[in-house]
């Protein structure tokens, strides 16, 4: 299973893609370190074996329908660009955006916008999902430029709900798209 935009091939992760993760995610570190709250042990999160095994254990998942990790690549030398994770909610036919980030040297060009924009056509089309949900901490302003291009609206704000990784708390914005709402937008 493959989605395509004009720059980039998404895909499920493969066990083989563990050396490109753990490279990305070293040159990355920083701004992954602001907001991800996995982001704590940088020698493990950027061992390729590490990341191999979690590129086996996602494309597991996506296989079984459980979970959707995304890893994008460009389409002329197959890099490395971002990763991004679609998961099953509560109900079946509502979906959660739980994370995703852009290699650092491919920031600020537009994959993320393009690379979402393709998930969520996928997400309403292809697994009937009717809503997408996202919640980002407050202050991340890169994921909520991103949300708002795709037409998410905001929904709520969970005072001191989201733990950063230095252990501090701030709060959390959750946003949503129905697929009403994004057949509008793209009509």
């Amino acid at each position: 299973m493959h989605l395509t935009t004009p720059r980039l091939t998404l895909r499920p992760l493969q066990e083989t893609d563990g050396p490109a993760i753990a490279q990305a995610t070293d040159e990355t570190w920083d701004d992954l370190q602001q907001w991800m709250r996995w982001a704590i042990d940088r020698q493990q999160r950027t061992d390729p074996v590490n990341c191999a095994t979690y590129a086996k254990n996602c494309n597991e998942a996506f296989q079984q329908k459980t979970d959707f990790t995304f890893g994008a690549f460009l389409k002329d030398n197959n890099d490395f660009v971002l990763l991004s994770r679609l998961a099953t909610g509560k109900e079946p036919s509502a979906l959660e955006f739980c994370g995703y980030w852009c290699r650092k040297k491919y920031q600020g060009q537009g994959f993320m916008t393009e690379a979402v924009s393709a998930i969520i056509r996928y997400a309403f089309d292809e697994l009937h999902a009717t809503r997408l949900q996202i919640r980002h901490a407050a202050g991340n302003q890169k994921t909520r430029a991103v949300m708002d291009h795709a037409g998410f609206v905001k929904e709520a704000v969970l005072r001191n709900a989201h733990q950063l990784p230095d252990g501090s708390f701030v709060d959390e914005h959750v946003l949503y798209l129905t697929k009403d709402q994004w057949q509008v937008i793209n009509s």
